[in-house]
């Protein structure tokens, strides 16, 4: 009778935890989005927030992303924004602190959970009639990849507009080849050429790299792995993610520093956008806002940070580098130092308490950017998939460290579809 009791009570709570986890699945981004916006509400009104609840917000926000099965390219992208950028940062930093991050990442998460909705519906009014190709042309594109890995074997001396090019224009011809033919390709294929560019982009990280921008070579990684997961289910899982993205992050440490002292990573360059932002937050009513116009300048930067300077004299500096000079004090770091201040902390030292509007503007244009991508892509993902793999680059370093990163891969792109006559008509395609 005893065990039969005992028994009984074992399969009642386990029958309470399993309801309790079906309803966190099922209600997980009403969930998510409410506690975001109850956060964001009481450091509005300056209410105490003792530190085990924003742990638990925190918990919340994993939760969301380790329930959640299959991911489309855009929401993939915005997910390893979210979780990298800001939900692991800001569950270090209750753990080792008072949890100064958490309110950004409830901020954060609100932003791109609205992006994600209000884009998916604007993208839907596109044509997605993929171009196909009846059979994969593994010798064109095999070709591709080797002029790549040549090019980086010979590409110092050439000037570094020349070297651009070496790269990113067989690159982004191999990634429209690819998806020329995605759906015709078996899975076991699909699987052997996202290997293939992994193992490529790993090559140039362990050989070539200068240990800089290790959001770029992740945009690098992602492009390729975003168009073939918008048109194949290849298996990847959001709490994937909560396992890989981690250690990601200790991997690029330790490639980029040639250490493991781990208690660094929270003071390293992958966070100083939060740091700042917080400082940005925390000052907010005690300096001036540096100015609109400041801010139109790094808008512009936005789309036109390719212009040469030497075509353009009058061209704006990205504030990463005028914000040491102007906040931090340039004594003790090189001329070229520069920080990032993340699109919020961005918005902040601009706009000041106006900062909310600079954020809608910015939000705005994202979704304008990857509607009129997917119009000249005319039926493809893959210029769509360019500007989702250089978003993490926008929420950690700005509008100026955006532009100066994704149109060096966008423009090439543009010019290789068109160059291949990639027109296509038609209403059938991708999932949106």
């Amino acid at each position: 009778v005893r065990r039969l009791c005992a028994e009984s009570r074992i399969g009642a709570n386990s029958m309470k935890i399993r309801r309790a986890l079906s309803y966190i699945r099922d209600h997980q981004n009403f969930l998510a989005i409410s506690t975001s916006l109850v956060v964001v509400s009481f450091n509005v009104f300056s209410i105490a927030v003792p530190n085990y609840v924003n742990g638990v917000y925190v918990a919340i926000i994993f939760s969301k992303y380790f329930f959640t099965g299959y991911l489309k390219s855009f929401e993939l992208s915005l997910a390893v924004s979210m979780l990298a950028l800001f939900a692991i940062p800001a569950g270090l930093s209750v753990f080792g602190s008072e949890g100064q991050y958490v309110v950004l990442l409830a901020v954060a998460y609100i932003f791109t959970e609205v992006l994600r909705a209000v884009s998916n519906r604007m993208n839907r009014r596109l044509s997605h009639h993929t171009p196909r190709n009846k059979k994969f042309n593994l010798f064109l594109w095999a070709f591709l990849i080797a002029i790549v890995v040549v090019g980086w074997q010979f590409r110092f001396g050439l000037g570094s507009t020349i070297n651009v090019f070496i790269f990113f224009l067989p690159f982004a011809a191999s990634l429209v080849v690819m998806e020329r033919s995605i759906d015709t390709i078996s899975i076991a294929k699909i699987y052997l050429l996202a290997a293939a560019y992994f193992i490529l982009i790993l090559y140039y990280s362990m050989f070539f790299w200068s240990g800089f921008g290790r959001l770029v070579i992740s945009a690098y990684i992602m492009i390729p792995i975003l168009i073939i997961n918008q048109h194949r289910d290849i298996g990847i899982r959001a709490w994937q993610l909560t396992l890989i993205i981690p250690s990601a992050l200790v991997g690029a440490f330790v490639l980029r520093f040639q250490e493991s002292d781990l208690q660094r990573l929270m003071e390293d360059s992958w966070v100083s956008h939060l740091t700042l932002t917080r400082e940005m937050l925390d000052t907010l009513g005690s300096r001036e806002p540096a100015g609109f116009s400041g801010y139109i300048d790094q808008y512009l930067l936005l789309f036109l940070q390719w212009v040469p300077r030497s075509i353009w004299p009058t061209k704006p500096v990205g504030v990463g580098l005028t914000f040491v000079d102007d906040w931090i004090g340039r004594e003790g770091f090189d001329i070229g130092h520069s920080v990032a201040l993340g699109f919020m902390g961005e918005a902040l030292w601009y706009l000041g308490s106006s900062f909310v509007f600079g954020l809608v503007f910015i939000f705005f244009t994202i979704i304008l950017l990857r509607f009129f991508a997917g119009v000249l892509d005319r039926g493809g993902y893959t210029l769509v998939a360019v500007v989702d793999s250089f978003l993490p680059s926008f929420f950690w370093g700005g509008m100026g460290t955006y532009g100066s990163r994704f149109w060096f891969f966008f423009l090439p792109m543009l010019f290789t579809m068109y160059l291949l006559r990639f027109r296509v008509r038609g209403k059938m395609g991708y999932r949106t």
